[in-house]
């Protein structure tokens, strides 16, 4: 138990250094920083929670495609930033925003925010995105 929550303590201090480490370099480039920082930072977290995880047949992804999270765990909000090829766009609640240090440095990588309480301005968002 006590070396679980160590594990998240240590997670949670990641996500705070690359997520400052993100804005940081953001004005040489916010979609540039965001990028260099994610895998980073997702390879980091999951190496500290000790969760092993593999990605098959990522070759045969050879046009656009659309990757959907069900959040039956936090963990896809770091496993995705980790495998995902660096072009993907993320899309995500306009209220990740206010998070401390992440929601900011997330938004400036170029994330989608939408507002899920106006269904036509959140298909805007992502048209414009």
């Amino acid at each position: 138990m006590l070396l679980a929550m160590v594990r998240f303590l240590v997670a949670a201090w990641l996500t705070g250094f690359w997520s400052a480490t993100c804005l940081v370099l953001s004005p040489f480039g916010a979609r540039r920083a965001w990028v260099f920082v994610r895998p980073r930072w997702g390879r980091a977290v999951m190496r500290t929670l000790a969760i092993d995880w593999h990605t098959q047949s990522a070759e045969r992804i050879t046009r656009p495609a659309i990757y959907v999270c069900n959040h039956q765990s936090f963990l896809d909000v770091v496993l995705l930033p980790a495998m995902l090829p660096p072009e993907t766009v993320f899309i995500a609640k306009k209220e990740i925003r206010k998070v401390p240090l992440f929601g900011p440095a997330f938004a400036a990588g170029g994330a989608v925010l939408i507002d899920r309480a106006n269904p036509r301005g959140a298909i805007e968002s992502i048209r414009e995105g």
